[in-house]
């Protein structure tokens, strides 16, 4: 496995992992303006800054058309990680939609 490709699964590991630590710690929160603050919510943005670090290393050694084609992949990952996490429901659009986006990101980076 490249670097280039390790750095990329890892700012989207980052990524998603972020969205979920995101959604998580907004669930049930009252909607004041520091009532959002939680451990949950802090852990999402703390993920998003290290995945953009990660991103920014992969940046230096490759392209940034294929970069963003893989980050295209956090979507598929927040779309499993809310049905398997938040048990919320996919449709079957949903699902071609990730096969396109797999395929899509397979398409430009091996173009």
């Amino acid at each position: 496995m490249s670097k280039h490709l390790l750095l990329m699964l890892l700012t989207v590991l980052c990524n998603v992992s972020a969205n979920l630590f995101l959604k998580a710690g907004s669930s049930g929160q009252p909607a004041s303006f520091l009532g959002f603050l939680n451990l949950k919510i802090c852990l999402g943005l703390f993920m998003f800054a290290v995945g953009a670090l990660f991103y920014i290393a992969a940046l230096r050694i490759g392209s940034l058309s294929v970069s963003q084609a893989i980050v295209s992949l956090q979507y598929v990952g927040v779309l499993i990680g809310a049905y398997v996490i938040f048990h919320e429901q996919l449709t079957p659009f949903q699902i071609l939609g990730c096969v396109l986006v797999g395929l899509g990101m397979l398409m430009v980076t091996r173009g």
